[in-house]
């Protein structure tokens, strides 16, 4: 499946997403809001992300895709933004929404804070790659229409009153904290590393061929529909320019940390090896599912062999791990959800067991493999590093105070 928050795949069975560590929720859960449950419309950013704009900026590398929502919004603290003006176009070859004719300028200040000031063109930037990630990730769920105006659009939670409130207050928090930390970057001498400056090189090198790709009759057609009304090709590479200094920046930075604790303990746990077989579910007691799950495990049974497991799970599992005979190795505790977890580091476990277990992905038919590879356990320098990095990423960010000067915010 698909992780949430930072878009890298995650396999079924997993807690944690391998790309960003956070909490992987199921396919197929309850998507209404309960207390304790998933709640599946997005909503706005929690403080202070550990890695932040690195991050993000590994993923587009990876996708093709300059993520945005590196930084959270300030809440209730955003002031309403007008309601639109214009009407919805849309360019050639791409299915995002463009206003025309609206009546704001791009040169009109959108935001100060202290002697930074943001105009409506810079802001598109920022506030296209918070709603291009949005539309990626959850415009084909219903929660907004991706080709109309979210100004329009009520936002689900008390933080905002639109969808477009929240995109902004997303948007202005990243351009501060960008803005402040190329300060500091340039202040402390730090040159863009070469992996980060061919990416802009190629970025901004092959953008007429990007827009001829997406069927765009020039760059700035192809910018305009991506990010707004006011993008052109040279605010485009000074976005990009500045975004990548900062990553390659704070990047360095967490490299530095790390580096600093590399000779620290770390521990050692065991991993185990597991062969598994799922049968996925739209709700927990979904009895066709189980009904189905009971009968491969019946046949299983007859001959319960590792052999006969994996010829079964390349068979019959949902899992992407099919070819393999729904096998993982090196699984370490706390890898996978909560009852797959328990039922592979039950102290009684021996090479054969066998059994049936439920989570929210469905149904398991498990296999003991064995023992795995002991792996270092680095969550203690993990927890260091990162404390460390929030705490020096936090004298920059933690403080930044702007003012949006609202009737000036133009309304995409």
């Amino acid at each position: 499946m698909i992780c949430k928050h930072c878009g890298a795949e995650a396999d079924p069975g997993e807690a944690l997403c391998p790309a960003c560590g956070k909490a992987v929720e199921a396919e197929g859960s309850d998507s209404s809001i309960s207390d304790g449950g998933f709640e599946a419309t997005p909503k706005a950013k929690s403080k202070l992300p550990v890695i932040l704009i690195s991050l993000a900026l590994v993923a587009a590398m990876v996708g093709g895709l300059f993520l945005g929502g590196i930084l959270p919004p300030k809440g209730s603290d955003a002031p309403a933004i007008t309601e639109p003006v214009g009407t919805v176009a849309t360019t050639p070859g791409t299915s995002l929404p463009v206003i025309q004719g609206a009546e704001k300028g791009g040169d009109e200040i959108a935001v100060q804070m202290d002697t930074y000031l943001l105009d409506n063109a810079y802001l598109g930037y920022f506030y296209w790659e918070e709603a291009n990630s949005l539309i990626s990730y959850y415009g084909d769920q219903g929660y907004f229409d991706p080709t109309a105006p979210f100004s329009g659009q009520e936002y689900p939670y008390e933080e905002f009153a639109t969808w477009h409130d929240m995109l902004v207050a997303n948007a202005v928090d990243m351009w501060a904290a960008t803005a402040v930390l190329f300060d500091a970057a340039v202040a402390e001498g730090h040159v863009m590393n070469a992996q980060y400056q061919e990416y802009v090189d190629n970025l901004v090198g092959q953008l007429d061929s990007q827009a001829l790709a997406a069927g765009a009759q020039s760059a700035t057609e192809y910018l305009v529909a991506r990010y707004g009304a006011f993008a052109e090709p040279e605010g485009y590479a000074e976005y990009i320019n500045m975004s990548c200094m900062v990553s390659s920046f704070v990047s360095a930075k967490y490299d530095a940390l790390t580096a600093a604790h590399s000779g620290d303990e770390v521990p050692m746990t065991a991993t185990i090896n597991i062969r598994h077989i799922l049968f996925t579910t739209g709700t927990d007691d979904d009895v066709a599912v189980k009904a189905e799950a009971d009968r491969v495990y019946a046949l299983f049974l007859e001959n319960p062999t590792e052999e006969q497991f994996a010829d079964l799970a390349m068979e019959h599992t949902a899992d992407g791990n099919g070819a393999q005979g729904g096998l993982y190795e090196g699984v370490y505790p706390g890898q996978m959800v909560a009852e797959f977890n328990d039922w592979c580091f039950d102290p009684s476990r021996v090479v054969g067991d066998n059994g049936i277990v439920q989570t929210s992905y469905g149904y398991h038919l498990m296999y003991f493999s064995g023992v795995g590879e002991p792996i270092a356990d680095t969550t203690a320098v993990d927890a260091a590093v990162s404390a460390e990095y929030s705490e020096w990423i936090g004298g920059y960010i933690d403080a930044l105070d702007y003012t949006i000067n609202t009737e000036n915010v133009y309304p995409w």
